[in-house]
């Protein structure tokens, strides 16, 4: 019976999985709301977009890296979340950033510091960011499922997934012109 129950609980958890990875599309009101977006960058905004992209286009991640950046922090405008307790031009949460890394997360002064280093030292956050998509990438050896877990963690984010999809869309064909 225990069998049956967990066979039945796996079906709905992978058809549900499944269902949701199929709405990780191009999306027609996204990429109206990111062309705007794109066009009233400031000339900082296209600074960090080019600092961004140029440090992750050797690792394989330079449009992934943008539209992460967009995504989390509109390429630095909003460095600092504390609603979600999400820093820098990446958007690390400190929470997992501290958990993963054992660090203890109930010493003010602890998060303190590294919430601090997360928003002054970019380079730092973004080469945070690059180890854990390439984490990422070996694990699931699929985009959408990188981008999900990126904010999702344990549970996939796929409507993330699909603002990711659409950023990388618009930055390609709008900004790259490809």
């Amino acid at each position: 019976m225990k069998k049956i129950i967990l066979l039945i609980i796996s079906v709905f958890l992978f058809a549900g999985e499944a269902h949701s990875k199929r709405q990780v599309v191009i999306d027609a009101k996204y990429v109206k709301r990111y062309k705007q977006e794109a066009a009233g960058w400031s000339q900082e905004q296209k600074s960090w977009l080019t600092f961004v992209y140029s440090r992750c286009i050797k690792y394989n991640l330079g449009n992934t890296c943008v539209a992460i950046a967009w995504e989390e922090s509109q390429f630095n405008v909003y460095g600092v979340i504390p609603e979600t307790g999400d820093y820098g031009i990446m958007g690390i949460n400190l929470y997992w950033f501290l958990r993963d890394n054992n660090l203890n997360t109930r010493n003010r002064y602890v998060r303190n510091k590294w919430a601090t280093r997360l928003v002054k030292d970019d380079e730092y956050n973004l080469m945070y960011a690059i180890a854990k998509l390439q984490k990422l990438k070996d694990k699931y050896h699929n985009w959408y499922s990188v981008w999900a877990h990126y904010n999702g963690g344990t549970t996939p984010n796929w409507e993330y997934a699909k603002r990711i999809l659409n950023r990388i869309y618009v930055f390609r064909k709008v900004i790259l012109g490809e």
